[in-house]
């Protein structure tokens, strides 16, 4: 039957009056009615706490020591704080090694030692077993805002209420059971609330209740009989950030729905002005969540999680792409930011869009549920918790996934500012190679680190120089304004000791090979999808048909390996005498070469003419190697130069990288079979013979068959009969010891590289991809031109984000064979 409630029965004025008439031995005696609830508790708090051995616990309220006992010995230290001195005493007394704190919760702040915890601490703050419900509301409120005040950046509060839904089974299991503690039981149904003729008073909630109760910030959990919310202290400092409508409306103004880093240049000797426009923040905002899009390598059936979301824009980007993913999740803490993102991103398909408010740490998404993991200059805000943030990207990641993100590090030789400091509330941030260290220890493989912080200073001083000029002051307030353009001024005095940019780190799947089981073989089949795709020249049908096997990169390399490392000739340059400028395709693929050659301990040696020789140079620049230009001159003359080149420099190998070669006739010709001999210096000659009766074996790299390496091809007829539609009828007659190939010479010098990498354990061989590109812009700031395209910025018509992802698949494949960059 349910009672009403009793008229002698009231609520308690305080907590004082409340523990009057409980006692030690009441209360002892009343705690085995409670067994299912301490051992329900004990089993959440341990199973969430990721390294309990080091971790601290305090328990508000911890009574006679029943709950707090109940972690002594697995968790590294143990406190209590009782409000009731009998109650401290007797914890104490039966535990002396759990530190007992006597005082009201409501003063924590004051009553905390100041060793309480070090910066080493997990410290996990409970309050379970309903102790809040038998509060006040308006005491629970005060409770719990200065256990948040107090907290460490590394710390959780773990609240545990019991269920309303299990109301009347509390009043009959608890209270009615105890007359001697409780005396008469009133109840009321609809508010969840239970009095007692002794002053005892209990509350019990719902979520919604609860939400309403403790505010923004919290995560809920029901688990048995009890909800448990959870306070992760980051989040609820990036939280109240967010929320903060005069910060939404600076964004929402000057942010265009971006809150981020944008790129403005990829190269930090660009001169860059002091401030921008905005319509130019814009641009360099979306050209940064561009990039990360690019490198998530998204395709229709990808699962994006966000890691802070913020306003929805890099969704709205993706979602407004050609190729849609599958499933779009923004996941960031604040509600307000939520908003807005819905609207942001109304007209795409709602199916495809989940919005989740959730901590990083804790995002609620299955095991092994997405593709790929991203963010933009968010995870700094999780920095004391990142191990558990990069755990959970590891957790949530499908097998061959991958973690992308952009975000504001610490140089490592450098310290924040107190300024800095406090306007974070952290001593420090993580520095790149900090992040590398955690991400390891989650799971990941490092993949990239593509520096960028050239770009912060000016990014916060245009912000810095828009804030006052486009802000409406009946929406922010003055005071508002003078704090936020001071802590960009933080920023723009800092940026000299920050680092940013785009990182990227892979979960390989569980059947990646490991360092001994490199199969060339397979290895080779992977290196031909990558670099002979958009093959249009018949290449791909030379390595199809066995003429080149493997597109001949494992072959170079156990050439180049079998070698004494002495010096090396590399030649290479093409001429185009249309636009009166040698071609990007080439000098770059030669100098990534010859830097590996260079770490196995040849001295490489380019050598071109005249028409190539501005090109070569520039590519060249900051190797510390030699250019040598062979001269223009009749074919005896050459093979004389030829001659005492090879013998004054003794090498030990030679390599050509898209260098013509001679015809059946003696004249070198271009792709449409056009004769530029006038334009074309006899370098070749270094290989006629294959260098003085194959004293020096030679490695050719080609992509169309009229250059260097392709003789033996040519006179037997492979060329142009393995494939008549795309190959060549005016090939190179000029041999080399290993035929090398690929959609173009470039991409052929890549894979010779990845190839040495593979085979001597060595990836640092193999740069990034943004560093072989750097060539190509170096090529084209030399006057170097297309050669089919001649005005695009590209190589033989493949423009930069088709040249860099070549070079970050062969990096893939590298990682896959578990060597991961320097």
């Amino acid at each position: 039957e349910k009672l009403p409630m009793e008229r002698n029965s009231r609520i308690p004025l305080n907590q004082a009056e409340m523990w009057d008439n409980v006692t030690v031995d009441k209360w002892r005696a009343t705690t085995s009615t409670l067994d299912y609830s301490y051992d329900s508790a004990k089993t959440y708090i341990k199973n969430l706490v990721r390294d309990p051995e080091s971790a601290l616990i305090l328990e508000i309220g911890s009574g006679t020591g029943e709950m707090i006992s109940q972690f002594q010995g697995s968790f590294g230290s143990c406190w209590g704080l009782e409000y009731q001195k009998d109650f401290a005493e007797a914890c104490k007394a039966s535990n002396p090694d759990i530190n007992i704190i006597q005082g009201d919760a409501k003063q924590l702040s004051q009553l905390i030692p100041p060793n309480f915890a070090d910066e080493s601490n997990e410290v996990i703050f409970i309050c379970l077993t309903n102790t809040l419900g038998n509060m006040l509301s308006a005491d629970v409120r005060k409770i719990v805002d200065e256990m948040i005040a107090v907290l460490p950046d590394r710390g959780e509060i773990i609240l545990g209420f019991t269920a309303k839904e299990h109301f009347d089974t509390v009043v009959r299991s608890v209270f009615q059971t105890n007359p001697d503690l409780f005396g008469d039981v009133s109840r009321n149904d609809a508010t969840g609330e239970i009095s007692t003729s002794t002053g005892y008073y209990s509350k019990l909630y719902d979520q919604k209740e609860l939400t309403e109760l403790l505010g923004d910030g919290w995560r809920f959990e029901t688990v048995g009989k009890n909800i448990y919310c959870h306070f992760a202290k980051p989040a609820r400092k990036a939280q109240l950030y967010y929320d903060n409508q005069e910060n939404l409306e600076i964004h929402s103004v000057l942010g265009n729905n971006e809150m981020h880093v944008g790129l403005y240049s990829e190269t930090p000797d660009s001169a860059l002005p002091t401030c921008v426009d905005r319509a130019t923040m814009v641009d360099a905002e979306h050209n940064a969540t561009n990039r990360l899009l690019h490198m998530s390598k998204i395709n229709p059936e990808s699962v994006i999680a966000e890691f802070g979301s913020g306003f929805g824009n890099a969704a709205n980007l993706a979602l407004s792409s050609h190729t849609v993913p599958g499933c779009y999740n923004c996941i960031d803490i604040s509600a307000t930011n939520m908003d807005v993102a819905r609207t942001v991103n109304a007209d795409h398909p709602q199916e495809r869009i989940q919005y989740l408010v959730r901590d990083f740490a804790d995002t609620g998404l299955p095991d092994e549920s997405v593709d790929v993991v991203m963010s933009q200059d968010s995870l700094l805000h999780a920095t004391a918790v990142m191990d558990r943030v990069l755990e959970e990207a590891f957790r949530i990641l499908k097998p061959g996934g991958r973690l992308v993100f952009t975000d504001i590090m610490q140089s490592p030789d450098a310290e924040l500012s107190v300024s800095m400091a406090d306007r974070l509330g952290m001593k420090s941030l993580l520095t790149p190679e900090l992040y590398k260290a955690l991400a390891h220890q989650a799971g990941f493989t490092y993949s990239r680190f593509d520096d960028m912080s050239h770009n912060l200073e000016m990014h916060y001083s245009s912000f810095q120089n828009q804030v006052r000029s486009k802000i409406d002051p009946k929406k922010v307030s003055s005071a508002y304004l003078d704090e936020y353009a001071e802590g960009l001024q933080v920023w723009i005095d800092g940026a000299k000791d920050l680092r940013w940019g785009f990182m990227e780190f892979l979960k390989l799947p569980p059947s990646s090979p490991s360092k001994e089981e490199i199969d060339p073989s397979a290895a080779a089949s992977t290196m031909v999808e990558i670099l002979l795709q958009h093959d249009t020249r018949g290449m791909r049908s030379l390595v199809e048909q066995g003429y080149v096997p493997g597109g001949g990169y494992f072959s170079a390399a156990d050439l180049i390996l079998a070698q004494s490392p002495g010096t090396c000739l590399i030649v290479t340059g093409s001429y185009i005498p249309a636009v009166e400028a040698s071609e990007t395709d080439g000098p770059p693929g030669a100098i990534v070469l010859g830097n590996a050659l260079k770490k196995l301990g040849y001295t490489p040696i380019y050598v071109t003419d005249e028409f190539s020789h501005d090109i070569v140079t520039a590519c060249a620049t900051g190797t510390g190697a030699r250019v040598v230009m062979f001269p223009q001159g009749d074919l005896a003359a050459s093979q004389s130069f030829a001659h005492g080149l090879l013998e004054g420099l003794s090498p030990t190998l030679l390599c050509a990288v898209e260098r013509l070669g001679r015809g059946f006739d003696g004249r070198y010709r271009n792709m449409r079979g056009e004769d530029v001999s006038a334009w074309n210096a006899p370098v070749d000659t270094l290989f006629d013979d294959l260098s003085i009766n194959g004293k020096v074996p030679s490695v050719a790299i080609f992509d169309g068959g009229n250059e260097v390496g392709c003789g033996a091809l040519v006179r037997s007829g492979v060329i142009p009969s393995a494939d008549p539609s795309n190959l060549l009828a005016h090939g190179s007659v000029v041999d080399s010891t290993v035929q090398v190939t690929g959609t173009t010479s470039n991409w052929g010098a890549f894979g010779v590289v990845a190839a040495l990498a593979l085979s001597t354990r060595k990836p640092e061989l193999l740069p990034d991809a943004n560093s072989t590109w750097a060539l190509t812009q170096q090529a084209l700031d030399a006057g170097g031109v297309d050669g089919v395209r001649h005005g695009d910025p590209s190589v033989d018509g493949h423009g930069k984000d088709t040249n860099i992802e070549r070079v970050e698949k062969l990096h893939e494949l590298l990682l896959l064979h578990g060597l991961s960059p320097k």
